[in-house]
């Protein structure tokens, strides 16, 4: 009795493969046409998901992806082979001009998982977005450069004018394929709804196959004239060699360019200073940014700052392990951090979470130890905070009543201000929710310190006694 082969159109309910429309997928021979139509039947069809199977296509068109929302799924032996992030067996090659891109996507959401995307010619980006609001979710998916340069000019994922939000991207293993992975130019009228990572490892110059983008930065997430409500990234790696900015919101930022960014439980791995002044982040007009429990390792030559912030105001700062750099956060004078807790360093190596600036105040917070200019500010127990005074510069205090759990009625803390600039310093400015005794409080002279006791009232901490005489750092 002889066999007959059945194409999946043939079984009733099942999802169809760019096979199923005439393509080969030896690697060889040119699929776009069987591509396209594939693609228009997902686009007119009441079925939600597409598959690919094992194989590599070819082809050289743009796939345009309307207003349904569907999944395209690579499917296989390897497909979602344990303990490992990488794509199964499935593999889209893009063969066309580098004017053009992969994909692009209508008023619509889209899935990608489990695909390998190859470049053997150079395309623009993998996903345009060209209207409307949209979401993407990329799972499991490995890019792979051509011979020579990256995969894509512009970017991996790009949006002018289109409304990115809702996306998710979960177990990408991405060496630098693109100057961007995400990057949006906006109008700067809307907003983008929340974007997540989860479990995505980024490289620089560490690739599965082809040629090694260099040494130059690329960004994670790039902002032009746009402002976006969260941005997460949670059980990241990001391996840098000074070349793997996070974020990037310098470029025409609107007042609001990020609402809350979170970086939690990532890894931040080789970072250094090329001589240009790399950063991980550049953060203009962030609204709140909360980094804890990350590890944050440098690497010579040493990386100054892990972190430019303009405008920007860290709310949580705790739990971070951290050597060989010298401060997580360059502060301009509208900047504000509160909410750091204990963080663990090599201090011999780290000089601190932040160094002073202009106009610079201290929110003081019930919180284990930080460390602020290479000093330890921070109560132990109910609270001895020690400040350095290492410039000129104006600086003040304030208490921090953000949290409820900061403070309970009755505690007391002592502040001790060491002056160690190596001339005079201005008295401290006593700000929101601290009152001190008339008078005011006199800084003390280069090399000693003073010592002043507050009791919280439960609205407001108060002086309790009269500032202690100096007495040398010694």
């Amino acid at each position: 009795m002889a066999l007959t082969k059945v194409h999946n159109r043939m079984v009733e309910g099942q999802p169809l493969s760019p096979y199923d429309f005439g393509a080969v997928g030896d690697g060889v021979a040119d699929d776009t046409a069987a591509m396209v139509a594939w693609i228009a039947y997902l686009n007119a069809d009441v079925e939600n998901f597409g598959v690919i199977l094992p194989g590599v296509y070819n082809f050289n068109q743009t796939l345009n992806l309307t207003t349904r929302e569907r999944a395209i799924i690579g499917i296989g032996p390897d497909a979602e082979r344990t303990g490992s992030p990488r794509s199964g067996s499935a593999t889209l090659r893009w063969t066309g001009a580098n004017t053009d891109s992969m994909f692009s996507m209508d008023t619509a959401r889209h899935k990608f998982a489990y695909i390998n995307i190859e470049c053997s010619t150079q395309a623009r980006d993998f996903i345009e977005m060209t209207a409307g609001s949209q979401a993407i979710r990329l799972e499991n998916i490995s890019f792979t450069n051509p011979s020579s340069g990256v995969a894509f000019s512009r970017a991996v994922i790009y949006s002018d004018g289109a409304r990115l939000g809702y996306s998710h991207f979960k177990d990408l293993i991405i060496g630098k394929v693109a100057p961007y992975f995400i990057k949006v130019v906006h109008d700067g009228t809307s907003g983008i709804t929340p974007i997540n990572f989860e479990y995505c490892e980024f490289k620089n110059g560490i690739f599965s196959g082809g040629a090694s983008g260099g040494t130059d930065p690329y960004t994670i997430y790039y902002a032009d004239n746009c402002n976006l409500e969260a941005l997460r990234f949670w059980r990241c790696t990001f391996i840098s060699a000074y070349g793997v900015t996070i974020v990037d919101t310098r470029t025409n930022p609107v007042s609001s360019t990020i609402g809350n960014l979170i970086i939690d439980e990532c890894e931040l791995d080789n970072y250094s200073d090329d001589g240009v002044g790399f950063r991980g982040g550049f953060l203009t007009n962030v609204n709140n940014f909360k980094f804890s429990n990350n590890l944050v390792t440098g690497e010579s030559p040493g990386i100054d700052y892990i972190f430019d912030c303009d405008n920007t105001t860290i709310v949580s700062c705790y739990g971070n392990r951290m050597n060989s750099f010298s401060y997580l956060f360059d502060l301009d004078s509208s900047s504000i951090i509160r909410g750091v807790g204990y963080n663990a360093a090599r201090w011999d190596s780290v000089s601190g979470i932040t160094d002073n600036n202009s106009n610079w105040y201290v929110d003081v917070t019930q919180a284990n130890n930080a460390f602020i200019d290479g000093s330890i500010f921070g109560p132990a127990e109910i609270g001895h905070y020690i400040c350095d005074i290492t410039t000129n510069t104006a600086y003040g205090f304030r208490l921090d009543l953000s949290r409820p759990q900061n403070w309970e009625p009755g505690q007391v803390f002592a502040l001790t201000l060491r002056n160690t600039s190596g001339g005079s310093v201005p008295n401290p400015n006593i700000t929101t929710n601290m009152f001190v005794k008339s008078g005011g409080i006199t800084a003390p002279t280069n090399g000693n310190q003073i010592t002043i006791w507050f009791r919280y009232d439960g609205s407001a901490a108060r002086q309790i006694l009269p500032e202690s005489p100096e007495i040398s750092n010694a």
